[in-house]
């Protein structure tokens, strides 16, 4: 606002010095003689124009004369503003001046009204039910719709009295689980049946005492332990295991060993099976106590053949052209006969030492050298006579 009305004074000086002074009477023209020509040089006095109200510039002569200058309204600058509308109330638009303030409303929008959400709370066995109904917008809210609390649905659970403890109902909601209890019965007591164990010979005997309804028991009436009852069992000894005595209770069956002796060992009778020339013997020991033998091996004693006998040896030559052959053969076979068990064995034919049927050296001396073999042994060796047949 003062940049403006600078702006209009710096103006109203200009036009002054523009159109010069203007003389008393209110003319704008020079005068001579004595009259006075107003020069309005001075600012006395500014009322600042408003949105709506005039303003004025007041000059002042040095003659003691004002002059003013009328300045228009400026008119209002208005900046607007949108109010939306709300579930209870309306929308519009305010338009206010920057300068003076001065306002107005327009463009109005209708309430939109409560926009409400449900929300159930069902009844309970102590609470009432409803309905929350509450406005998604604004949150306003208010309850209706109310229903009357259920009350409890109970259903009872039995627990009998025992033997220690009493009984009593527990009577517990379906819907709650609220829960009293009530009924109450009194415990009854052990019924107690005796069961007793005899006894034994190492054992304490006692009666245990069991409650036919909890199974309690107890044990009672002991009777001290028998001790055992021995009857002796005498194994004798063998000639390979020792002997000993079994203790064993008549009553329980429990045993024991003692009074051991030395096994007796064997006592062998000996039997012999002699040996022959192609079979072993053997001694048999048996034991007169037990009947336990073994034998030992006696070698077979083998052939034990006398001289070998030559049988069936001869030879015959002819001189033919001066030159002598031999004519005709045989060494026979050598032979022996075992003095124990008369067994005969024999050679076979073997040739003797003449390889060619030429004689012309052993005819000479008129005999001829046979050997004879047993398996691979040289058994017999014969000189014999060669006959020269004419």
């Amino acid at each position: 606002m003062r940049k403006f009305l600078k702006n209009v004074i710096t103006f109203a000086v200009v036009a002054l010095c523009f159109f010069g002074s203007v003389a008393c009477g209110g003319s704008l023209q020079d005068y001579t003689g004595d009259e006075h020509t107003h020069v309005y040089d001075r600012l006395i006095d500014t009322k600042e124009p408003t949105c709506t109200e005039y303003g004025e510039i007041t000059f002042s002569c040095d003659c003691g004369e004002n002059y003013s200058v009328r300045l228009a309204p400026i008119g209002h600058d208005y900046k607007s503003g949108v109010i939306a509308p709300d579930c209870i109330a309306q929308g519009y638009t305010v338009h206010t001046c920057t300068r003076c303030g001065d306002s107005y409303t327009d463009n109005y929008l209708p309430a939109l009204g409560h926009d409400y959400q449900i929300e159930v709370a069902a009844p309970t066995c102590t609470e009432q039910g409803y309905t929350i109904y509450t406005c998604s917008r604004c949150e306003d809210s208010y309850v209706a719709d109310y229903s009357d609390s259920l009350g409890h649905d109970y259903l009872s659970q039995i627990t009998a009295p025992d033997c220690t403890e009493e009984g009593f109902t527990v009577f517990t909601c379906t819907r709650c689980g609220d829960g009293y209890t009530d009924n109450y019965l009194p415990a009854l007591g052990h019924d107690y049946k005796d069961k007793t164990t005899a006894p034994t010979c190492t054992e304490q005997g006692y009666t245990i005492y069991t409650c036919s309804r909890c199974e309690d028991s107890y044990a009672a009436d002991y009777i001290n332990s028998l001790g055992h009852d021995y009857l002796s069992q005498i194994t004798a000894p063998t000639c390979t295991e020792g002997g000993f005595t079994v203790f064993t209770c008549t009553r329980c069956g429990d045993s024991y060993t003692a009074d051991y002796t030395d096994a007796l060992g064997h006592d062998y009778s000996e039997r012999i099976s002699e040996p022959t020339c192609t079979e072993n013997g053997f001694s048999t020991y048996t034991c007169v106590r037990c009947g336990d033998s073994y034998n030992e091996i006696i070698a077979a004693l083998g052939h034990d053949y006398g001289e070998w006998t030559i049988d069936g040896a001869y030879a015959y030559a002819k001189e033919i052209g001066g030159t002598v052959y031999l004519y005709d053969q045989s060494v026979g076979r050598a032979g022996a006969v075992c003095s124990r068990c008369g067994e005969e064995i024999y050679t076979e034919e073997y040739n003797h030492d003449i390889i060619s049927t030429e004689l012309p050296t052993a005819y000479k001396d008129g005999e001829m050298v046979v050997y004879y073999y047993f398996d691979i042994y040289l058994v017999a060796k014969a000189t014999i006579p060669i006959i020269l047949i004419k």
